[in-house]
């Protein structure tokens, strides 16, 4: 009885504080992650939940060999080349009537190994919802 008791309060724990258990699916596009062009997604809609996303997502990877990647610093944010000058002006209009940012722009983070070698940058859109998917050439932690 007390390991249902406990097993129970895991579950309610883990689905309470929003955490996900998924092995995500392997993408077969080399550019996808790699390029601002074919960014990574997730599957909110909400822009505060993908970052913390994002960094789950990546304590997840591993090299090929099985290394763990870390992340280098926090993310630097450039201009989503995906939309034309025009876009970029509109969705700035829209920002400041807001009073919040809806898109337009790209993290990038540097994931770099054990011995701090750059190993890695991924391109992640946070604004747009998607499937989380392992970018070609990285693997899912075991």
């Amino acid at each position: 009885m007390k390991n249902i008791l406990l097993i129970t309060f895991i579950l309610i724990s883990n689905f309470a504080s929003g955490q996900q258990y998924y092995r995500p699916e392997y993408s077969t596009d080399s550019t996808y992650g790699y390029s601002p062009l074919n960014p990574l997604t997730f599957a909110s809609d909400n822009p505060i939940i993908n970052v913390s996303n994002t960094y789950d997502f990546f304590t997840n990877l591993r090299t090929p060999n099985n290394k763990k990647l870390i992340l280098l610093s926090n993310r630097t944010s450039i201009r989503d080349p995906r939309y034309t000058e025009e876009q970029h002006k509109k969705r700035a209009e829209e920002n400041s009537k807001k009073g919040k940012w809806s898109g337009g722009m790209l993290d990038c983070y540097t994931l770099v190994t054990k011995n701090g070698k750059v190993y890695v940058k991924l391109y992640v859109d946070i604004y747009t919802k998607g499937t989380p998917k392992v970018p070609h050439g990285l693997k899912w932690k075991d």
